[in-house]
């Protein structure tokens, strides 16, 4: 629900995740607008900037995996007998990680058993200063700050507000998985869980778990069987 950003009250007491708009490019579009007319408190500014900073990053990023010179056709073709040829997407693991300065990372491979379907080696994937690392997708500073201010202000200006960026964060690791979705083969090793107030829709806990997991929860929540 799109809310009134004229509206401060109404902001900061619901935290609907489409509070901002329905897409990152809108949500941090609104934000930024709303932190400079409401002339929110020293430091709001910064963490949107680094949320944008690292979403910007991603256009460049996703490259490396949608470079279509970089995939092994040979790999990628399924063949059956008595049909044409056909063209699979390759396979790609995301990790979700926080870094020990607190900074949020979002990375890619190729899915094991799959390293084929690319060109790149295991040795191209590791870090290498002050070159960036090639499996590096989205990569968002200062993230457990975001998270700790949600914490120390329970309930006034600044929890709110890092809540909506927090939002957005998540949002914004979303709209990525689902945009290589269209043309890779996606699955998470670890993901978030996210869990948010019943009534103001604000976020009370975001962490990164293994896929596997989070994912038998959200089945078990909504009456689902995963089969173990």
């Amino acid at each position: 629900m799109l809310l009134d950003h004229n509206d401060i009250n109404g902001i900061l007491s619901y935290g609907d995740k489409y509070a901002f708009g329905g897409t990152t490019f809108d949500r941090l579009k609104n934000m930024d607008r709303f932190i400079i007319r409401h002339q929110a408190l020293p430091g709001s500014d910064y963490l949107l900037s680094e949320l944008m900073r690292g979403w910007t990053e991603y256009s460049g990023n996703r490259k490396r995996i949608l470079d279509i010179s970089r995939w092994n056709a040979g790999n990628l073709v399924s063949r059956t007998d008595g049909e044409a040829s056909v063209l699979r997407k390759p396979k790609i693991t995301l990790t979700l990680d926080v870094t020990m300065p607190g900074n949020l990372r979002l990375s890619w491979k190729p899915k094991i058993g799959f390293e084929r379907d690319f060109s790149y080696t295991a040795a191209d994937f590791e870090v290498n200063p002050p070159y960036q690392e090639l499996g590096e997708l989205l990569f968002v500073r200062k993230y457990e700050r975001n998270k700790h201010m949600i914490k120390e202000d329970q309930g006034g200006w600044w929890s709110a507000m890092a809540s909506h960026l927090l939002s957005a964060t998540v949002s914004a690791v979303e709209e990525v998985a689902d945009d290589l979705a269209a043309t890779c083969d996606v699955e998470w090793f670890t993901k978030f869980a996210v869990t948010r107030h019943e009534n103001t829709k604000h976020i009370d806990s975001c962490e990164v778990v293994l896929a596997r997991y989070e994912d038998r929860l959200q089945a078990f929540k909504h009456g689902e069987s995963d089969g173990v």
